[in-house]
């Protein structure tokens, strides 16, 4: 055989193993999954350890990062949930996960391309849901809390009514009192009235018009949105000024609210649920943190003890409160982008608007003592509004909360069983607090006093350690998140049980009230006395 041939043979030889060796490589890219993840959510895989005494480790390796995965406890058959937190900025690409144990061997069970966050769907974000869950609980627990006997009271001071020359300001005033005065009896009322003596307290005419000036800003405020996927986004200055407002005046906010719902249903951007409930929790934002905060301090400050040091007794309350205000405007926030189908430009707010409306509260609070205590150093005529609390909540609002859950979970979950029976829970958990037991009493339950701080912070306790075992289960990431809504109606449940329990045995075991005067109260909503 001439040299040639020779060397013909083994160039062939050399591009055929070649040839092999590129399809064996071919073949196992071709074999290795691809996934598509979004920044910003949790990712799940699972993975079957026969050896659970020497299990595997997962990392999402590239871009030089390498990240390790959360395990979750040995299910059946060695069946291992493995989680990752990807950050919204997380640096987008391809990425590798790759498996390693205590035995040295390592390989790659998956490439990763990270993308762009296409949808805020909270029930593949634990934390956001989570922390959603915690100021819903934060919220109820602390209006069933309100219940106690020592709450039961509420006193502030105002100015004596001011007689407004000019007739149609005078209209404007006579309106607003008549618009609040058809509310049904109830905690909220109340606050709406308490929370704007401030503006009042500062000029009158003000007072009157504002309600009707921030009708028309809400109004405009919807003319001037971005329509995403039929659900309106508003400009993030314009709706921190109007929750600012809100702050300093709650009713002014509602009104605001509703001005922006005309004008965005008559524009057609409400077309489905999810843009029904984006709407009705975005206005939230623009009165709902300073009904809160007002609610938290007046608890805080008849909770606090006297023995703690002036500074404390002065700052605490208005600081806390206030720090619950911006975390509810924060939640708020959140709660508007799950109802979205795309992101919008709400979703960057991040913490700076929240921290805005933190200090805005602070600053009212402050104010307003400031003011009060004018009152008292001119010597000026002024009044002692008061109020008895029977019931912390109307009817009216049970119900609609209870929709609203149920639209909520709905959108969330599409699961129509699970939002019926979750729905349920939280329904008969706020129900509750229109309840007084006539039997379920209980004399040695009032030895332990109430205190508002307490409780919530036990029951959200309570709430994130039912989080963290539920986290650590094995178990799709969307069955965990519904884990957590349940668990969440359950835990205000029992709380709330305790708090009628509780309520029913203060007033009546110990002989407060008798029990035909409770069953009135119950009905005839609250009582308020003005004094001179």
């Amino acid at each position: 055989m001439s040299i040639k041939k020779r060397l013909g043979i083994l160039v062939v030889a050399i591009f055929c193993f070649l040839g092999l060796i590129g399809s064996s490589v071919n073949a196992k890219a071709d074999t290795l999954p691809v996934l598509t993840w979004e920044a910003g959510k949790q990712q799940t895989i699972s993975l079957i350890n026969s050896d659970l005494k020497n299990p595997w480790k997962l990392f999402l390796t590239g871009n030089s990062q390498r990240i390790q995965f959360k395990e979750s406890k040995a299910g059946k058959d060695g069946l291992l949930f493995y989680s990752i937190d990807l950050p919204l900025n997380q640096k987008l690409g391809s990425y590798l996960i790759e498996a390693s144990n205590s035995t040295g061997s390592q390989k790659v069970i998956a490439g990763v391309g990270v993308v762009e966050l296409q949808k805020f769907d909270l029930m593949q974000i634990p934390k956001k849901l989570l922390f959603i869950c915690l100021s819903f609980v934060l919220l109820i627990a602390g209006i069933s809390t309100f219940r106690a006997s020592h709450y039961a009271r509420i006193e502030y001071l105002r100015p004596k009514r001011v007689e407004l020359n000019n007739s149609l300001l005078r209209r404007f005033y006579l309106t607003r009192d008549f618009l609040i005065g058809d509310m049904q009896p109830s905690l909220f009322k109340f606050q709406m009235v308490k929370e704007g003596e401030l503006l009042n307290n500062i000029s009158p005419w003000i007072w009157a018009v504002a309600p009707f000036v921030m009708l028309v800003l809400g109004g405009l405020t919807a003319l001037q949105t971005q329509v995403t996927a039929g659900l309106s986004f508003t400009p993030i200055v314009i709706y921190t000024i109007l929750a600012i407002a809100g702050v300093f005046d709650p009713f002014s906010g509602i009104s605001a609210g509703f001005g922006f719902l005309i004008i965005t249903a008559m524009k057609g951007s409400i077309t489905n649920l999810n843009g029904l409930l984006s709407a009705i929790t975005f206005v939230l934002g623009w009165f709902a943190p300073g009904l809160i905060s007002a609610l938290m301090q007046e608890a805080i400050r008849k909770d606090q003890n006297l023995k703690s040091p002036s500074i404390l007794r002065k700052n605490l309350p208005e600081l806390l409160s206030s720090i619950c205000g911006a975390l509810g405007f924060y939640s708020i926030q959140l709660l508007t982008n799950s109802f979205a189908n795309k992101l919008g430009p709400i979703i960057n707010l991040g913490w700076i608007p929240s921290l805005l409306i933190g200090l805005s509260l602070f600053s009212r609070s402050k104010l307003d003592q400031f003011l009060v205590k004018d009152l008292h150093l001119k010597g000026e005529n002024y009044q002692i509004r008061s109020i008895n609390l029977p019931r912390v909540i109307a009817p009216k609002t049970v119900l609609f909360s209870s929709l609203y859950y149920f639209g909520a979970i709905f959108v969330w979950t599409s699961d129509l069983k699970f939002s019926v029976v979750t729905t349920f829970i939280f329904a008969l958990s706020t129900s509750l607090l229109l309840v007084r037991f006539e039997s379920f009493v209980f004399p040695r339950l009032t030895n332990f006093r109430r205190h508002l701080l307490i409780e919530t912070s036990v029951v959200v306790g309570i709430t994130i350690l039912f989080f963290t075992y539920i986290s650590l289960l094995p178990m799709p990431l969307i069955k965990k998140a519904e884990d957590l809504v349940l668990v969440t109606g359950l835990v205000l449940l029992v709380h709330a049980l305790y708090s009628a329990i509780h309520d029913a045995s203060s007033r009546i075991g110990h002989g407060h009230i008798g029990l035909a005067e409770a069953k009135a109260m119950a009905l005839g909503g609250m009582r308020s006395v003005c004094l001179d």
